[in-house]
């Protein structure tokens, strides 16, 4: 059974938005650890060392939502925010886009499943992921079946 979902496409913002959702979980992390770093610093009198980490870490904070800002604007990325459609089955997700290239991904590359009130991402490493709306199905029962098809991989959607 194949199932094909609507044409759809995935805008700057909410690709922004996904981004800074995973951002903002790794700068909590971040801060945690740096957090420790200038209490030890601190602690066995080094102002200066954590002077110094805090420094570093405004800088990475810096850099990586400037890194997100010209990432979501390169030419290198927009395929992205094409129209596209996919068809999926028990083991693949082909994409095909407007100017009608496309590609072809086996399920078992998927990691882990976000799922949301509004979409499903697909990721294929902690930053690259596949976006798949839920109106982009042509029915609820397509929806359904499109989660069989990723609980008979033993993918866990979170």
């Amino acid at each position: 059974m194949t199932i094909t979902t609507k044409k759809f496409f995935f805008n700057k913002d909410l690709y922004i938005k996904v981004h800074l959702s995973q951002l903002f979980i790794t700068v909590i992390f971040e801060f945690i650890i740096l957090s420790i770093i200038v209490v030890i610093g601190a602690i066995l009198g080094s102002c200066f060392f954590a002077f110094f980490c805090i420094v570093i870490y405004i800088l990475i904070f810096v850099f990586k939502f400037i890194n997100l800002y010209i990432d979501s604007r390169s030419k290198d990325n927009q395929s992205l925010y094409m129209r596209k459609y996919h068809e999926i089955d028990e083991n693949f997700i082909s994409t095909s886009y407007e100017d009608g290239t496309g590609g072809k991904l086996n399920l078992s590359c998927v990691i882990n499943i976000k799922k949301t009130k509004e979409y499903y991402l697909l990721y294929m490493s902690p930053t690259q992921f596949i976006y798949i709306p839920f109106d982009a199905f042509k029915s609820e029962e397509d929806r359904i079946n499109f989660e069989g098809f990723l609980k008979n991989k033993e993918l866990k959607i979170i």
